[in-house]
């Protein structure tokens, strides 16, 4: 296949191109001032670069890149969308860095982001991969604090850049009980902390759950509870494939998303022991976000899906009919679905709403 690839509606129209140059000179005078002690002027220029690169993603989604690729001698197009990019980084924008220092590092990261993922998408991988640095970056997340590792997806994963449609199915209440499977840092559970009466947190991978856990504590959510285990469909120990590069949302108690790694042993509970444990009398909402594991997460949960009102969760293509029969012989309808590449997310309401086929 012969891939040409025409930039000029970026890199040759100048308004992007020039807010762009921009934009990079007023992160470069925001850390000249914070290095000499400026701060007042550090502050004023950190706002401009703000503003600069709003102007330049505005600029370069209107004019989008085009990517013409021939294959078997027949042209066709294909283009990054304005109202994707747009929504990816609104979501980015909410995260607000805590001090000039975060302020630098992210907002560096956003504008390497940008270019790598207009002028060459293929070697885009994570916003948090351009990170510069090694300490964790300090956001705030709404009314709360969270931090992300540099080098890594969290930040996309706190933004929730991927699942916006998803995100806007999670209605809680304040007296709703949540339980959160495959939690990771705690993208919906800081969210749902905020709101629900209690969080139970799930999350089986170590170095995730205790940068979860720091999230937790340094907000002091007391009424989130974490469990440092994996939910499948009996009690005992499991192996536990590392992630997928820099998704560290990605870790599994599937063998085929081992990449021939060895795994980790974990200790695995049914989130039936779970809720007795605990003697959770409801749970309003469960999300199940466990790489390919979500048939084993719902065989253990017979009991607790008899007090369930709405589940949410992540299905890999394969797995639709078994989890399809699972929630429908416990009384649930589905009401909703966002199809992706991979997976598809599912909204289950227990015995109301319109059947969404």
């Amino acid at each position: 296949m012969k891939r040409i690839v025409s930039l000029t509606n970026v890199a040759g129209n100048k308004a992007p191109r020039t807010s762009m140059v921009m934009t990079l000179a007023a992160l470069v005078v925001t850390a000249i001032m914070v290095s000499v002690g400026q701060r007042a002027m550090a502050n004023y220029a950190a706002t401009l670069a703000f503003i600069l690169l709003v102007i330049s993603v505005l600029l370069a989604s209107i004019q989008h890149v085009k990517e013409e690729r021939i294959l078997d001698g027949k042209p066709s197009s294909i283009g990054v969308k304005p109202r994707v990019m747009l929504t990816a980084i609104g979501a980015y924008l909410r995260l607000r860095p805590i001090g000039l220092g975060n302020f630098l590092r992210l907002y560096l990261a956003y504008f390497i982001a940008i270019l790598v993922r207009l002028i060459s998408p293929d070697r885009f991988t994570v916003v948090g991969a351009y990170i510069p640095g090694k300490t964790l970056v300090r956001v705030r997340l709404g009314n709360l604090v969270a931090f992300a590792r540099p080098g890594h997806g969290d930040i996309g994963l706190l933004a929730l850049t991927q699942e916006p449609k998803v995100a806007s199915w999670f209605l809680f209440q304040k007296e709703d009980v949540f339980v959160d499977v495959g939690a990771h840092i705690g993208s919906y559970t800081l969210r749902a902390a905020q709101s629900c009466r209690l969080v139970i947190s799930v999350e089986p991978d170590i170095e995730v759950f205790t940068l979860l856990r720091q999230n937790v504590t340094s907000n002091n959510l007391s009424n989130v509870h974490l469990e440092n285990v994996a939910l499948s469909d009996h009690d005992g120990e499991g192996v536990l494939y590392p992630p997928n590069g820099w998704h560290t949302g990605t870790s599994s108690l599937s063998s085929k998303h081992s990449r021939g790694e060895p795994g980790n042993i974990v200790w695995l509970k049914r989130l039936d022991t779970l809720a007795e444990n605990l003697r959770l009398s409801r749970i309003d909402w469960l999300k199940i976000d466990v790489e390919g594991h979500e048939v084993e997460v719902l065989d253990g949960a017979s009991s607790a899906l008899d007090r369930t009102r709405f589940v949410v969760v992540e299905v890999e293509h394969g797995h639709e009919d078994k989890c399809k029969e699972i929630l429908t012989k416990k009384g649930f309808l589905l009401v909703a679905r966002d199809p992706q590449e991979a997976v598809e997310y599912w909204l289950w309401e227990k015995g109301k709403g319109s059947r969404c086929e």
